[in-house]
């Protein structure tokens, strides 16, 4: 994996991938990984998926994702309408048994995929929660930055004198394939390290990539990959403030710009609104709205439902005034009648 490949922003087209998908697992492993009827649903009370019940134990994992090898396009890329895609959670395991047929991308998230996704979900399509699980596992929370993962049961030979420069190296050669890192902390006293992504969605690749996986042959038991816990430290708290506003600022000026050169036709909205599907009658409306984009749009539409609602109530009103009008004439005029026959 190039350095190119790791800091690309843009997604990646069929021509650029350049081959199918390939088929990562014959299947045989697949009784561990298999859907399960009712393991989406959450329990709110144990903060646990259905299929977490199951889990007993670490076992290192017998399969790992190659990108060298395992990228390629699929369906997902083959599909035009620009509808949104998500990645293949079992790709980033390396154990895909549909290698170019699967739905989902089988690439590595770019700038491009992170800033598409929604805040609701994870790169996979799993829904996040507003708070993190206990055990820091899970899909992450929404309310929380979730870039930085915490790498625990590490091993570490310090036999050597410079161990702390080799672990450095092993985690940056193990981690950078699935997106840039910002930055890497070692703490050899506790065996754990923390690793800071510069994209949400490299984090959330990485942290399904890594479970239960090794960084050493002398290895025996997998690390432990999990959200990291916000940084007490107050220098650190107040980096990520600076660091959260302007990326929000970056964010709203990208989102209004391209709602502004994208504004969809008022007849359109209705369409993309109820089911993200643009008009069927107008081939050249390609354009879906997105996240902040649609949040936008339905924002612009009801301001405008709100004033021709004022709209109409006014010209209710008025003619209302008028009929109150005319039945008042018409009471004095017969009221006079009255009086001139008296």
């Amino acid at each position: 994996m190039t350095e190119k490949s790791i800091e690309r922003s843009s997604r990646p087209t069929m021509n650029e991938l350049k081959r199918p998908a390939r088929i990562q697992s014959d299947g045989s492993m697949q009784s561990n990984l298999a859907y399960k009827e009712g393991g989406e649903h959450y329990n709110i009370w144990y903060g646990k998926y259905q299929y977490d019940y199951d889990k007993r134990g670490k076992i290192v994992s017998k399969t790992k994702c190659n990108p060298e090898r395992d990228v390629g396009w699929t369906r997902a890329d083959q599909d035009q309408s620009g509808a949104s895609t998500y990645f293949c959670l079992y790709f980033a395991k390396g154990c895909c048994v549909n290698g170019s047929k699967c739905k989902y991308y089988h690439r590595i998230p770019t700038e491009e995929d992170d800033l598409a996704i929604s805040p609701m979900y994870d790169i996979f399509g799993r829904e996040r929660h507003a708070q993190h699980k206990d055990d820091m596992t899970g899909t992450g929370s929404f309310n929380k930055e979730c870039k930085t993962i915490f790498l625990g049961d590490l091993y570490i030979n310090r036999s050597k004198s410079n161990y702390l420069e080799g672990l450095n190296k092993v985690i940056k050669k193990e981690f950078s394939v699935w997106g840039p890192i910002e930055n890497i902390r070692i703490i050899p006293s506790k065996n754990i390290a923390f690793v800071r992504f510069k994209f949400r969605a490299s984090a959330e690749f990485a942290k399904a990539a890594m479970e239960n996986q090794v960084l050493f042959k002398e290895q025996n038991e997998p690390i432990s990959v999990r959200w990291a816990y916000d940084d007490p430290n107050p220098n650190s708290i107040e980096e990520s403030k600076k660091r959260n506003i302007t990326e929000v600022e970056d964010t709203l000026l990208n989102n209004i710009s391209i709602s502004i050169d994208k504004k969809p036709k008022k007849s359109d909205i209705n369409h993309k609104i109820e089911g993200f599907y643009t008009n069927i009658n107008d081939k050249k409306d390609n354009y879906i709205p997105n996240g902040f984009d649609f949040n936008v749009q339905r924002s612009i539409h009801r301001v405008e439902q709100i004033l021709e609602n004022i709209k109409s109530s006014k010209v209710s009103k008025q003619e209302e005034n008028k009929t109150d009008e005319k039945s008042n004439s018409f009471n004095r005029e017969k009221s006079s009648v009255f009086d001139v026959v008296i």
